[in-house]
């Protein structure tokens, strides 16, 4: 290994507190106690701001941290002759320097002002990824065009960017300040500071910020398998997939990226073809958009009503699903087919206690709202919440799918499913890079009117049309939707009931809303926390928040960490008949008092006129919002 030294060091200085107990299990090292600040006290004060000895005590107990534990996460590994088993990140890193010579350098110089912030200081790692995904993609036979091999390198700079933006211009402005020029071009000091940073193989950069070296790393490893997937499923789904929509599927021309939030490195994205057809890979199992279809073919008959439906190729671990498009009402009565049938789509998800429905899992479809990303359609009891952003007033509720603003909750009223009929524009602080890759460059911050609405509310005539203006409508729709419910209560707990069709598929179970680990993630990403490995990890212990104030403790924090640390957004998957929850490689977590198809179960057996009326005082409250 030609930069082994390096890779040695780095290594040792991107551990995290967990991280490093981790490998002292498995090593023989000796540590020297970092006395450079006080992080048993910063841990104290993350997890807890009140009684904090007393919570640290109790966190540790349930961590089965003693001690000597802790001394050791709060320790640095000093260095020795031992061999070392470097992680999969370092392997990648060592391949990623190795790209880096005279040749890539001077190429620099002869580049022209890409359109991207530091785009020419990353060129190492996009061409590793150009050189991975190739291999990948030769093995199965598949042959990307320029244009979207383009379109995935700018996707990829854009992650890595997002990651380092902050630390890459306090670096430019401190160098700027150090390397005084009288050069008359407007990007002198900026090629000389890319230059220097290849190189000397990013060591200075990386080792003051040895978590941004992991990160990035990480990320680009990560993105090579996530595009591999999207290219050689679909080229062996192709056939498959023009039978199912029966049309003849041309060459890729686009591809939509941040569809979806990212787990474990993927996410959904959109397929756009040459012909204008569209279709939606879904990096995860889609089969209980299946059942899904079946309950509302059940109720578009019995209400005889046009509800959409999904065309999908299941592929277990992976599917393709029909791509909805957003599209305006003709004429007024289809505003009120529409806002009637969001009446009706508010009643499924009360009766399948549906969750986590916001305006980007809401499209308007010309006289009909759709629901799209089926993975949280059911939703178990959970005997505590460990979120504590939840409101436990509204669980059972109409509230209780997010999509009706509710007033409690800090999520702004229209980001909800059927959005605000009050917020449609407001002003939204915008931060952009200005002057790319030139010696000016610079992050400022704008005020921008922004719409306060994505594909979530009908356009007639290209005006919005809101809800509040059609809430006799929206009532109809789910009085309608909750009396056939009534009318059928026996039928639907019986054996045929199309409730069985939902039996043996999985679900996600949201254990947190995703945007408080986006939120975390995004703080984390601070120079002071890239720097520093074991701050990095004690702050990211702030999850352990949430479980010291609701008193319940489990193995899911591991998972959360261990995914995080991953820098992905944690996600839990089970089985709608599963009581309990199924950590990967720990014990199982009972936190559900009733499983999703319990649940509903208890949902029918409760339906009731009171309940019905209970249910519109909420919509009443909230329909104005």
């Amino acid at each position: 290994m030609v930069h082994y030294r390096f890779l040695k060091e780095l290594y040792f200085k991107s551990l995290t507190p967990f991280e490093i107990l981790a490998v002292s299990k498995k090593n023989k090292y000796d540590f020297n106690k970092n006395e450079s600040f006080d992080y048993l006290d910063y841990w104290k004060k993350t997890i807890s701001t009140e009684d904090s000895d007393l919570a640290f005590q109790k966190y540790c107990t349930v961590n089965n941290l003693d001690h000597l534990d802790i001394s050791i996460m709060l320790s640095n590994i000093n260095e020795n002759d031992q061999k070392i088993n470097f992680p999969a990140w370092i392997l990648s890193l060592e391949e990623i320097l190795s790209l880096i010579d005279a040749k890539c350098i001077q190429s620099i110089a002869e580049l022209k002002n890409a359109t991207d912030a530091f785009y020419h200081l990353f060129i190492p790692f996009i061409d590793y990824f150009l050189k991975k995904l190739n291999q990948n993609l030769t093995k199965s036979n598949v042959v990307l065009m320029h244009d979207l091999i383009d379109q995935v390198k700018i996707a990829l700079h854009k992650d890595l960017l997002n990651v380092a933006y902050l630390i890459l211009f306090d670096e430019f402005d401190q160098f700027k300040k150090e390397n005084l020029s009288k050069d008359s071009g407007d990007d002198y000091n900026y090629k000389k500071f890319v230059s220097e940073n290849l190189s000397n193989k990013y060591q200075y950069l990386f080792f003051k910020y040895p978590v941004l070296a992991k990160k990035l790393v990480t990320r680009t490893d990560k993105y090579i398998h996530f595009i591999t997937n999207i290219f050689t499923r679909f080229e062996a789904d192709k056939r498959d997939l023009e039978v199912l929509f029966n049309k003849k599927l041309d060459s890729i021309f686009k591809i939509y990226f941040n569809s979806g939030d990212l787990h474990n490195g993927e996410s959904t994205v959109i397929i756009e073809f040459k012909n204008a057809n569209k279709i939606v890979y879904k990096p995860s199992n889609i089969g209980i958009t299946k059942a899904y279809n079946q309950f509302l073919n059940w109720i578009n008959i019995s209400l005889k009503q046009d509800l959409k439906t999904f065309k999908i190729l299941d592929k277990e671990t992976y599917g393709w699903i029909e791509f909805v498009e957003n599209s305006q009402c003709k004429t007024i009565d289809d505003v009120k087919l529409y806002y009637e049938r969001a009446g009706i789509l508010l009643g499924i998800a009360y009766f399948l206690n549906s969750r986590d429905f916001h305006f980007e899992n809401i499209i308007a479809s010309g006289n009909s709202p759709v629901l799209i990303d089926h993975e949280t359609i059911l939703n178990p009891l959970i005997a505590l919440q460990s979120d504590e952003t939840y409101d436990d007033t509204i669980s059972g509720t109409v509230l209780e799918s997010s999509l009706l603003p509710i007033k409690k909750l800090e999520l702004p009223y229209y980001m909800y499913g059927f959005g605000s009929s009050t917020s449609l524009e407001g002003k939204i602080q915008m931060l952009k890079i200005k002057d790319y890759n030139k010696d000016k460059m610079v992050v400022i911050s704008e005020i921008e009117d922004k719409k306060l609405y994505k594909s979530n509310k009908p356009l007639f005539n290209n005006s919005i049309e809101n809800l509040a203006d059609y809430e006799e409508e929206f009532k109809t729709g789910f009085e309608k939707l909750y009396h056939l419910i009534l009318e059928n209560k026996k039928y639907l707990q019986s054996e045929n009931s199309p409730i069985i069709n939902f039996y043996n598929f999985k679900i996600r179970f949201i254990n947190r809303q995703t945007k408080v680990y986006s939120k975390i993630l995004k703080f984390l990403n601070k120079p002071e926390y890239l720097s520093d490995a074991i701050k990095y990890g004690i702050k990211l212990e702030i999850l352990a928040k949430a479980y010291l104030v609701s008193n319940n403790w489990s193995s899911l924090l591991d998972f959360e960490r261990e995914q995080m640390l991953q820098d992905d957004i944690p996600v839990f998957y089970i089985d709608v008949l599963d009581n309990k929850i199924n950590v990967p490689h720990k014990k199982s977590v009972n936190l559900i008092k009733r499983n999703a198809i319990e649940n509903i179960y208890d949902k029918l057996r409760n339906a009731s006129i009171e309940d019905f009326k209970n249910q519109m005082i909420l919509i009443d409250d909230s329909i104005k919002l």
